[in-house]
């Protein structure tokens, strides 16, 4: 992670370049609102998690307006409220329709989509933070590993502790999602 004051300076820096494009292209540009969802990355890593929520409802809000509600960046912004929404509040952001995201990412983009398997980690994650004791709603099939590879970051970040990643031709490392 970079330390504070590089964070701080990419916070102004994205600060002026979304200032700049809502001057010239306004606020439903898609552009513009690809810079409010990086900068609320950044206002989150900075602690300064109220505001950075702010901004994310600002970019569902923009992106529903300018590309539409099933477009899978709409649905990206959606998916990163599960998991920057304090548990409190999880449950009742958009009447509670944000819980049923993932089975929406699923039907619109289909299961193998990076934007539905997104949905459905932060999904587990919105659920485990409301002490839910029910599963998450959907069981992984190993899509990273097919779609990614074995080798990708994002593959191996989904295999559990102590086991290795199952490398080409290996079936020895059990999968998160497929151990239950």
């Amino acid at each position: 992670m970079l330390p504070e004051a590089m964070r701080m300076e990419v916070e102004v820096a994205l600060r002026a370049v979304r200032t700049a494009q809502e001057r010239l292209f306004g606020v439903y540009d898609p552009d513009f609102l690809d810079s409010s969802y990086g900068l609320q990355l950044v206002l989150a890593n900075l602690g300064r998690r109220q505001e950075s929520i702010t901004l994310l409802r600002d970019t569902v809000a923009g992106r529903r307006s300018a590309l539409g509600p099933e477009h899978p960046l709409t649905l990206r912004a959606r998916a990163s409220l599960l998991e920057a929404l304090p548990a409190a509040e999880v449950a009742t952001e958009e009447g509670g329709a944000l819980l049923s995201l993932p089975a929406e990412c699923d039907r619109l983009l289909g299961p193998d989509h990076t934007v539905a398997i997104g949905a459905a980690h932060n999904h587990a994650w919105a659920l485990y933070l409301l002490g839910a004791s029910r599963r998450p709603t959907r069981k992984f099939d190993g899509s990273p590993t097919r779609m990614c590879g074995a080798s990708a970051p994002s593959t191996r970040s989904c295999w559990q502790p102590g086991n290795s990643s199952p490398g080409p031709g290996r079936r020895s490392a059990t999968p998160i999602w497929g151990s239950g």
